[in-house]
């Protein structure tokens, strides 16, 4: 019986493996070859039904972008305001808060525009310029008043040396400032008081009877208006703001000079020094 020829299988390679088996080099190379190709560029492998075919016109999606399409969309934007608002404004009692609010803001406004000047004068603050041709020195504690002769607004003359024996009062003004529609009931309620005790003249700068009537007959004032047109009287006594108050003595002779607003303390401290 002729021996089996072994040379065959050395040649070729194959060499049992650990079961005694032969295992076949050239398969092995097969499966190899195989393998690579499935993973060579350009190769086109068919994809299973379940899985979407990539779209050449696109780049591949990297790990975090396919993440990010797969993570909830949350909406970080602020929440929306509450409705309370809505209610008020469209409810009859957020009409009325409205209206209230608008109306405290208009009665600011008006106190701001209104109010006295910030200026301030011996004894009082509300000081408003006034423009007076030919204005003098302002006669001070001690001198003697400068002496004048006018008519009042009804018409009647009047003169300071007429007036000797009782104090005298002299309040200079205007129908447009705002300090003297301040002070002035003050002064209406001393004079009141004081009765014919004390002459209280307010003199109106540079106005003409027809502009102080109306002044005069809407506050009800009821002591002696002057009107002093030709502002004659301020530049006597060297007036360049309003309202100023000169305070004489009975003899004529001046005991207090103030500007600006006056209380009722202050209008009674002055008129007790022209009695001293």
């Amino acid at each position: 019986m002729p021996e089996p020829d072994h040379s065959a299988r050395q040649t070729t390679g194959d060499a049992p493996d650990a079961w005694g088996e032969v295992v076949s080099s050239n398969s092995a190379v097969s499966d190899t070859t195989a393998r690579e190709s499935s993973i060579s560029p350009g190769v086109q492998h068919p994809v299973s039904s379940g899985d979407a075919a990539p779209d050449p016109t696109k780049p591949a999606s990297t790990d975090a972008d396919e993440l990010a399409t797969r993570m909830p969309i949350v909406d970080r934007e602020a929440p929306a305001a509450s409705d309370w608002r809505a209610k008020i404004r469209g409810s009859g009692v957020g009409n009325l808060i409205v209206i209230g609010v608008t109306l405290l803001a208009v009665i600011i406004g008006a106190w701001l525009v209104m109010r006295p000047d910030d200026a301030e004068g011996e004894g009082g603050s509300g000081v408003s310029a006034v423009e007076v041709q030919g204005v003098g020195a302002a006669p001070v504690v001690g001198d003697a008043a400068p002496g004048f002769s006018a008519s009042t607004l009804d018409g009647s003359p009047i003169a300071l040396d007429d007036l000797r024996g009782r104090p005298v009062w002299l309040v200079f003004m205007a129908t447009w400032c705002t300090a003297c529609r301040v002070e002035i009931p003050d002064v209406e309620a001393f004079h009141e008081k004081a009765g014919d005790d004390v002459e209280v003249i307010a003199v109106y700068v540079g106005e003409e009877p027809s502009v102080v009537q109306p002044y005069v007959d809407r506050l009800g004032l009821s002591f002696t208006q002057l009107p002093d047109a030709q502002t004659s009287l301020s530049a006597a006594y060297g007036v360049m703001g309003v309202p100023a108050h000169y305070f004489l003595d009975s003899q004529g002779v001046v005991q207090e000079a103030r500007v600006g607003v006056l209380s009722p303390d202050q209008i009674e401290e002055s008129i007790a020094k022209t009695a001293a």
